[in-house]
């Protein structure tokens, strides 16, 4: 991933060079990528496979960097989100999309979506399987603990406090508890 803060991974620099490399011999053409998820993290992943393809997909946009990007197309709200501390805290958000049209017409200039159907592919029938497995005597008391939390802050709802907010956070250490006693417990 080339988008974000650092210096880039040694295989995202080496697909680049190789990009431009056949680029150069090709005239511009040449580059085909192959993804069952484009943009399954975050939509500057868009920016960054399309820039493999064609360099100035974007900047013939009018659009020079991926903050550029970002400005231009996501829309970004200050939310209460999670922290590495299961703690709720505000921080920005990509809650949307603005120009959706342009965006839509600069990726569907470089990528083609289709579904496994489409191209006759099979795939596997999914097995469900659910396994119950008991919690150990720690597991259950932090589990029962943090039950209660919530509980309490459902019982007596303050919406001024933030306090209703704070059961998103509880629910995340629910579930880590439930897969092991010391998730819940942060970074050391």
């Amino acid at each position: 991933f080339m988008g974000g803060g650092g210096e880039g991974s040694d295989r995202a620099w080496q697909l680049d060079f190789r990009a431009a490399a056949v680029r150069r011999r090709t005239g511009g053409a040449g580059i085909v990528l192959l993804t069952a998820t484009p943009a399954k993290n975050s939509p500057l992943e868009f920016y960054n496979l399309i820039q493999f393809i064609d360099p100035t997909a974007f900047t013939k946009a009018g659009i020079r960097d991926p903050e550029q990007f970002i400005d231009r197309f996501l829309k970004i709200e200050y939310r209460e989100v999670l922290d590495s501390t299961f703690e709720v805290t505000k921080a920005s958000a990509v809650t949307g999309f603005k120009n959706l049209d342009d965006l839509r017409t600069i990726i569907f200039t470089y990528a083609e979506f289709r579904t496994a159907a489409e191209v006759g592919l099979k795939l596997p029938r999914p097995v469900v399987e659910t396994l119950t497995i008991q919690m150990d005597d720690e597991q259950e008391a932090k589990y029962a603990r943090y039950v209660a939390q919530i509980e309490e802050i459902l019982r007596n709802p303050n919406p001024e406090g933030g306090q209703s907010n704070a059961i998103v956070g509880l629910l995340a250490r629910l579930a880590l508890v439930a897969l092991h006693p010391a998730l819940d417990e942060g970074y050391s």
